[in-house]
């Protein structure tokens, strides 16, 4: 079973850092073979970056349950208890990213205009001062 741990983990490992790494959204699986109308509701930039780096964790779980079983005291269970855990990620990974306006893209929006300063330097509360001590205003 542990082989089939590393194995697996080598190759997911594989497929999530080139995912993430040059945003290769061909290879993630519905994406791909979706009109272009549909794949222009998503962020593909932010999708590629999710789905790789849930591929990496999952992959780190994978390599892990590989690795353990060779510790001395390491119970004989971590390899199946790894893939538990590398479809928990996996399942709940993709459940995240359908729920909500996650991998919709941002709206950008109009950047905000200051408003005009409260107080000018005819008018501020620094100059009342000045006038009242009797020091030389530098503004006319």
């Amino acid at each position: 079973m542990w082989i089939a741990n590393i194995l697996g983990g080598m190759v997911i490992l594989f497929l999530g850092i080139i995912i993430r790494v040059f945003n290769v959204s061909g290879l993630i699986a519905g994406y791909n073979t979706a009109p272009a109308e549909e794949r222009a509701k998503y962020d593909e930039e932010a999708l590629t970056r999710f789905v790789g780096a849930m591929l990496i964790v999952a992959s780190v779980v994978l390599l892990a349950g590989g690795l353990l079983p060779h510790v001395p005291g390491a119970p004989d269970y971590v390899a199946g208890v790894s893939w538990a855990l590398f479809m928990a990620i996996v399942i709940g990974g993709v459940v995240y990213m359908n729920t909500g306006e996650r991998g919709a893209p941002q709206l950008r929006q109009a950047p905000q205009t200051r408003p005009p300063p409260l107080h000018t330097p005819d008018t501020g509360p620094k100059r009342l001062l000045r006038q009242r001590s009797g020091a030389r205003c530098r503004y006319p």
